[in-house]
């Protein structure tokens, strides 16, 4: 056995002071990510229109949580050990159970099975070092499975790029793999359970060598193994287990608008609930955080002589229409590419005040300067509407015949957003 180096002795005795500064402020950063992922997934789903993007941004939501509870609790545990350690200082005799012999028996029985102040400092720095490892094996774990799955199975987007068949025979050896990689799973949550079976480890070992690789194991390797081998294999396995449901419970409470992440049903029929005010719907209202998601228009009171009309575009409805317009890429566009989009996306939507067609509507491609959605911006004419409430209806072109593909997709008829203003 090697000797520990001097130097590292030194590192790990005073190893709490840079854990408590990158506790501190990996906790500060990490809390401002969550927020950032949701919104780059529905931004991605509505630009592509495939809900793989929620998944990602879900799963990466899970692995930058599973960091902020494993720091959270290590800084709690520390700030028990700081304190303990000042205890330990001022009354360096600990429990005097000397003092305490006038106690019935059985209380001194039970106080007597009390840890002194010195032996409850080394449990709490054990505690503190070993929530501080696997928040960090934890996370690795998680993007391990993340890397694994991006391999193998196929983005739903390749179905419109090689077509039905070579996707279909793409999912089915997706699903072989998926198979064959619930073993190195099973392994690896019976901390290596298979490979002590004599007669399988000839066979698990291409499995092994194959995902070990596809989950970046050789990066927590070692990490994996010291803890498996210093730990009894019930508590780190239950430990890891609680570790991951207060990790999957956090992500959960901290951010419930994003529960039902895989439905893109439940995303846009979010839009098509009548009779709600919603300040998502309105410029001067909506907070920094929120999208627009559906459409929006500078105020919900309208004083000027225009009604500024921003929709945003998602590209799962050009597949309703059997429609392919193309990439909206508003950095590196010609005009020729502009006009044809336009045309495209101009049979999508359509406007109604009131019940009644703004047929006259000119659209221009735009990028909302604060949600940065990419969609359709319009100004509608209402000096000759009347003062007082109106209804403002982005409906989709879709003809009745294709109603049941709408409600596929979540939305019960083909109106899209409802937006009512008060003309002063």
């Amino acid at each position: 056995m090697n000797q520990k180096p001097k130097r590292l002795e030194n590192i790990q005795n005073n190893s709490w002071e840079p854990e408590l500064f990158i506790s501190g402020g990996i906790v500060f950063s990490l809390l401002q990510i969550p927020d950032l992922l949701h919104i780059w997934g529905i931004l991605l789903l509505q630009q592509s229109g495939y809900f793989e993007s929620l998944i990602i941004a879900r799963i990466l939501t899970i692995a930058v949580n599973g960091l902020i509870v494993g720091f959270i609790l290590h800084l709690i545990i520390r700030g028990f050990w700081v304190a303990s350690v000042c205890l330990s200082y001022v009354f360096p005799k600990g429990i005097q159970q000397e003092k305490l012999e006038d106690y019935q028996p059985i209380f001194q029985n039970k106080l007597k099975k009390i840890a002194n102040t010195v032996d409850f400092v080394v449990l709490l720095e054990t505690l503190s070092s070993l929530v501080f490892a696997l928040s960090f094996l934890f996370v690795l774990v998680l993007l391990g499975i993340f890397v694994t799955l991006l391999i193998l199975i196929p983005h739903s987007s390749l179905v419109e790029q090689i077509g039905a068949t070579p996707f279909l025979i793409l999912r089915i050896g997706s699903i072989i793999s998926l198979g064959i990689a619930l073993l190195y799973v099973l392994d690896f949550l019976t901390l290596g359970k298979l490979k002590k079976i004599k007669w399988f480890a000839r066979f698990y070992l291409p499995i092994y060598t194959v995902f070990s690789w596809l989950s970046l194991s050789p990066i927590y390797r070692s990490a994996y193994y010291t803890l498996v081998t210093n730990i009894k294999s019930w508590k780190l396995s239950v430990v890891i287990l609680i570790y991951a449901a207060v990790a999957l419970i956090f992500t959960a409470t901290t951010h419930p608008e994003n529960e039902d992440f895989i439905n893109y049903k439940k995303y846009l029929r979010n839009n098509t609930v009548t009779c709600i005010h919603s300040p998502n719907h309105y410029d001067n209202l909506r907070s920094k955080k929120e999208l627009i998601g559906s459409a929006s228009i500078q105020s919900e009171f309208v004083s000027g002589k225009f009604l500024r009309v921003f929709v945003v575009h998602h590209k799962i409805f050009e597949r309703i229409k059997d429609l392919n317009c193309g990439k909206i890429d508003l950095d590196n566009m010609t005009q020729k590419q502009g006009k044809q989009q336009l045309q495209c996306l101009s049979q999508v939507y359509r406007l109604e005040i009131d019940k009644k067609p703004q047929d006259s509507v000119q659209w221009r491609l735009h990028q909302h300067p604060k949600t940065k959605e990419i969609g359709l911006l319009t100004v509608i004419p209402i000096h000759k509407i009347a003062v007082g409430e109106h209804l403002l209806q982005v409906k989709l072109t879709s003809p009745p015949s294709k109603l049941k593909r709408l409600q596929r997709y979540g939305l019960m008829n083909e109106t899209f957003a409802e937006i009512t203003f008060w003309k002063e």
